[in-house]
């Protein structure tokens, strides 16, 4: 019996998702490594509550340790090994971003809200981007 991971996600358990329970605490991390995600130390997954399919092919992705994700996604569609994507550490991926099949992040990376990373693109240590297609976000984020 093959069992898909949205009937974790859609309604299941007396009309709740299971994974909404999870979302934001270390079990939603240990789940995603029992189905074959390469997760990272206290990485924090839908923190906001959003229960969403985020990670298409767990076994094709790989989160660094301190990694946060919020209402994004990490789409690696071709299910093939040559097409993984990657997370570096301490990287954030904020809401509405999207990390497609075969890109990565370095380490202290940053994609803003509804931002698009294409296929084969790396975003460098240390850069933020935003848009769609990403481009270098060179204002100063971390001011009020």
């Amino acid at each position: 019996m093959v069992v898909s991971l949205g009937i974790f996600i859609e309604d299941f358990f007396g009309g709740t998702a299971i994974l909404s329970l999870l979302t934001g605490t270390a079990y939603l991390s240990w789940f995603y490594r029992a189905v074959g995600a390469n997760t990272g130390e206290d990485c924090a997954l839908n923190a906001n509550g959003d229960p969403h399919i985020f990670l298409t092919e767990p076994d094709l992705v790989t989160l660094g340790d301190r990694v946060t994700v919020d209402d994004a996604s990490l789409v690696c569609h071709l299910n093939t090994p040559a097409y993984t994507a990657g997370v570096g550490d301490r990287s954030v991926m904020r809401t509405g971003s999207r990390l497609l099949s075969g890109a990565s992040m370095g380490k202290d990376a940053c994609l803003l809200e509804h931002t698009l990373v294409l296929s084969g693109d790396h975003v460098e240590d240390g850069t933020t981007l935003q848009g769609w297609p990403a481009e270098e976000f060179r204002g100063d984020r971390l001011s009020p």
